[in-house]
């Protein structure tokens, strides 16, 4: 179901069971059939660190993070993307100091609009 519906992608299913999406009601159909053998958080776990959860045999996955990414009604960026946006003015100001970050950070807007009015 999930390989033919939802192209293997638990994404593709995530946004089919939003409120505001025409695919709910099916949706809610095929999410009541997925059944696990382990609980989320072994799953998780699992990713993480194969090793702690003794009735799984895979490898997981070492680098692995999940991160909702939700854009705000109204919003131009999601949450995530202004997150990453404070993280580099605090990274850059602490490295360059307070002008010449705002000076970067200025230089970077500008190019990300010419761009923008390239496309």
């Amino acid at each position: 179901m999930m390989r033919e519906t939802y192209q293997s992608s638990p994404s593709v299913l995530a946004e089919a069971l939003c409120h505001d999406s025409p695919l709910r009601s099916k949706a809610e159909q095929s999410f009541n059939k997925v059944l696990h053998s382990t609980t989320l958080t072994k799953w998780l776990h699992f990713l993480i660190d194969p090793s702690s959860v003794k009735n799984i045999k895979d490898d997981g996955i070492q680098q692995f993070i999940v991160l909702p990414l939700e854009k705000q009604p109204g919003a131009n960026v999601t949450l995530f993307e202004q997150h990453i946006e404070n993280l580099g003015y605090h990274l850059l100001s602490t490295r360059y100091g307070m002008e010449t970050t705002e000076k970067m950070m200025q230089l970077a807007q500008e190019k990300k609009n010419e761009l923008g009015r390239d496309t």
